[in-house]
């Protein structure tokens, strides 16, 4: 499902770009660590290479490099599993990326690209996926020798979102590009919480939610009373949750639960992680806040 196995929310975020340079086989890793606070408890302790690091400085997340250095991508072809790591990539700087599944289609997660969708893959300087996709393993088999994978577990928390653009644009090469995204960015969530917050009923409505929604209950300052599964959800688990009769039900339109699946009586808001065609994280940002306004004045 789109999102599955989204993580709670940690202390470190991590991307390992493998770089493939000269004979197959030969790789070099490079690991791209973002604390999320002062807390390492999280660290390194999960099958990982061992790595150096340092501590991480507040407010701002520190990104810890151990090798190689910076990587010029200005022009460079970059191919993109989905519209969501692309936009990442691309709010810091990339200015040429494709993208593998198509913008709109369902479960992006589990999409399978054939042969022609993997095609662009061959003349790809840098692959940019989340570990989580179906796609990894045909695109790992398609890059050339001296393409480059940069993969990372995205989730859509404003501050994640803000510090792995910035962490990424200072990779990159790219100038201010980065930076000045993160800057309309501040300045647009200040916007987006001004709107949900007026339109937010009182008391502060109840949800059960995708799990792969988290980030976005928390943005809407809903009060999460129940968590489900997609289009996994069982009879039981629809009548369990439907129980809780809560106010609002937020789904994933990619992977809504089977339409038979009775959740309740609340307002349903369908989400994306998604970006649509525009590969925008910031026309994201604005869709989702669009549809929870509007789920919030439906109630």
């Amino acid at each position: 499902m789109a999102g599955d196995g989204l993580p709670s929310p940690v202390v470190w975020r991590r991307w390992t770009i493998i770089r493939r340079r000269g004979l197959a086989g030969a790789l070099a890793l490079m690991t791209v660590t973002g604390a999320c606070s002062q807390d390492d408890g999280d660290s390194a302790d999960n099958g990982e290479a061992a790595m150096t690091t340092s501590t991480p400085t507040a407010p701002m997340p520190s990104y810890i490099v151990t090798m190689p250095p910076m990587l010029d991508v200005e022009g460079a072809p970059f191919v993109a599993a989905t519209t969501w790591s692309a936009a990442f990539v691309r709010a810091a700087g990339a200015d040429n990326v494709s993208v593998l599944v198509p913008p709109g289609s369902a479960d992006p997660f589990s999409y399978v690209a054939d042969a022609a969708e993997l095609a662009p893959v061959a003349d790809a300087d840098f692959v940019v996926v989340d570990g989580r996709e179906a796609v990894v393993g045909s695109i790992t088999d398609a890059l050339p020798t001296d393409g480059e994978i940069i993969t990372f577990t995205l989730d859509n928390d404003p501050e994640h979102a803000k510090a792995w653009v910035l962490g990424l644009g200072e990779r990159f090469m790219s100038g201010n590009t980065a930076q000045d995204w993160a800057d309309a960015f501040d300045a647009a969530l200040v916007d987006w919480d001004a709107q949900l917050d007026a339109a937010r009923p009182l008391p502060t409505p109840s949800a059960i939610v995708d799990e792969s929604l988290a980030s976005w209950a928390t943005l809407g300052g809903v009060d999460v009373v129940g968590t489900f599964d997609g289009g996994a959800v069982t009879a039981d688990e629809a009548a369990d949750l439907a129980a809780l009769e809560a106010d609002l039900v937020l789904v994933a339109q990619e992977d809504p639960p089977p339409e038979a699946t009775e959740l309740g009586d609340g307002v349903v808001v369908a989400l994306t992680n998604f970006p649509d065609e525009s590969i925008d994280l910031m026309v994201l940002f604005e869709t989702n806040v669009e549809r929870l306004v509007a789920g919030f004045q439906a109630r």
